[in-house]
């Protein structure tokens, strides 16, 4: 039986059309600090409506993910979770590019469920969490964001040593929040933001502001050649999607 002409006509329009498609995709690489993946992909699930372009997350904690970076991964955005890591790698990289600040963050204290702890302000609560015997998640203060803000907390409060043994120590800041989730941790110092997604965790205190660094975010475009990436770079940093971060509890 032959096949219409009409019907050759209309397949080879479409094949050509999806090669023409997928040809003017962009595939761009955002690697984020792993609090900020909630975000990030809500925002490339808005971009990608109106654009053929591919985000790909990548979401860690900053000091593994610059590392990934200084030794070869392939990155067009990062975001890190403190000046830090943002330095050290633009630093190793030799890139003589200003970052934007694009979001801030707080520290907070959760408790599991089954934790039998009120609500009170940090000063009288951590005179509580003394007496207890019970694990306390964070992040690893090597490399991770959120164990470097705590570990400054500590420190302006005279603590480290009396709590250090009660440490469970996380590859990144999601991780910590995971642990007091499933109840292998009590406590947990984390961002705010992440415990402000679970239903698994009750905020009990704030980490007063004064005691550790600011918790800044900043963003740097890699991929200055890219026009696909700058695009979605301003995108982030916009105004358009500021809604977006407040809504995730960031401050903007």
């Amino acid at each position: 039986m032959a096949i219409p002409r009409l019907l050759i006509l209309l397949v080879a329009i479409a094949a050509c059309s999806c090669h023409q498609r997928q040809g003017t995709e962009k595939r761009i690489t955002v690697f984020c600090a792993s609090s900020l993946a909630p975000v990030v992909s809500e925002i490339r699930t808005i971009w990608e409506k109106d654009h053929p372009d591919r985000v790909i997350i990548s979401a860690a904690s900053s000091g593994v993910l610059a590392r990934q970076i200084e030794h070869g991964a392939q990155a067009d955005i990062f975001i890190s979770a403190n000046s830090y890591w943002m330095e050290y790698l633009l630093e190793i990289r030799d890139l003589n590019i200003e970052p934007t600040a694009i979001a801030s963050n707080k520290l907070a204290v959760v408790a599991s469920p089954d934790m039998n702890i009120d609500s009170m302000a940090f000063q009288d609560q951590i005179q509580i969490i003394l007496k207890m015997d019970t694990k306390i998640a964070t992040g690893d203060p090597a490399h991770v964001p959120l164990g470097k803000y705590t570990m400054e907390m500590l420190e302006y409060y005279g603590l480290v040593n009396q709590l250090s043994a009660q440490f469970l120590i996380t590859k990144d800041a999601r991780s910590a929040l995971r642990l007091v989730e499933l109840g292998e941790a009590g406590l947990g110092f984390v961002f705010f933001t992440d415990a402000l997604q679970s239903d698994k965790v009750r905020i009990i205190s704030m980490a007063p502001e004064l005691s550790h660094q600011k918790i800044v975010y900043e963003a740097v475009l890699l991929s200055n050649d890219d026009n696909a990436a700058k695009d979605f770079y301003q995108f982030i940093i916009s105004d358009i999607v500021k809604d977006i971060w407040i809504k995730h509890g960031f401050i903007r």
